[in-house]
């Protein structure tokens, strides 16, 4: 009995690869995305189900009357952009892309409200300022643009001079040869 309740558990799990397997290819071969609902810390969230490096990636999205219309957004005053600056910004992207890397970022809000908590736990008071944020000051971007590909292509060609440089034998080595 327990022999074919293993088979049978084997044979389940390997029927849900298939269909994993054929959703995440269909998804793939058609560029489309699926549509649904998530129940999750009880609250109803739409979400797309998308194909990623032959897996499946969920992302929830907002309802419609959580966006807010904005009638200047995507609304440019006429702009004559260079081709030459949009291809430096595209090498600008290019040179900066590297892998994502989940554990470089870090929920801030959460690790600050669990100092709260402890702080409370331990009788401490705590005070709660709200700091406005200060404005950043305006760049010309195209300048900026230069600057960082520049130091970008510096950083690459040392890498590559360093590789390129022929190393010098230790002195004991030369007095051999």
């Amino acid at each position: 009995m327990q022999q074919l309740e293993a088979g049978a558990h084997i044979i389940a799990e390997d029927s849900g690869k298939k269909a994993y397997q054929r959703l995440t290819k269909a998804l793939e071969d058609t560029g489309t995305v699926g549509i649904g609902m998530l129940l999750m810390h009880q609250r109803d969230y739409t979400v797309f189900l998308r194909p990623y490096q032959h897996g499946l990636l969920l992302h929830t999205m907002y309802f419609a009357n959580e966006i807010r219309q904005l009638p200047e957004y995507g609304v440019f005053e006429s702009t004559n952009l260079k081709p030459q600056e949009v291809k430096l910004t595209e090498q600008l992207i290019e040179s900066l892309t590297e892998p994502f890397k989940a554990k470089q970022y870090h929920n801030d809000f959460q690790q600050k409200l669990k100092k709260l908590i402890e702080a409370k736990q331990h009788g401490k008071s705590v005070e709660i300022g709200e700091q406005q944020p200060k404005r950043a000051p305006v760049i010309d971007m195209m300048t900026a643009l230069k600057k960082s590909l520049a130091a970008s292509s510096l950083r690459t060609a040392e890498k590559q001079n360093r590789k390129a440089k022929p190393r010098k034998m230790p002195s004991a080595a030369r007095k051999a040869s």
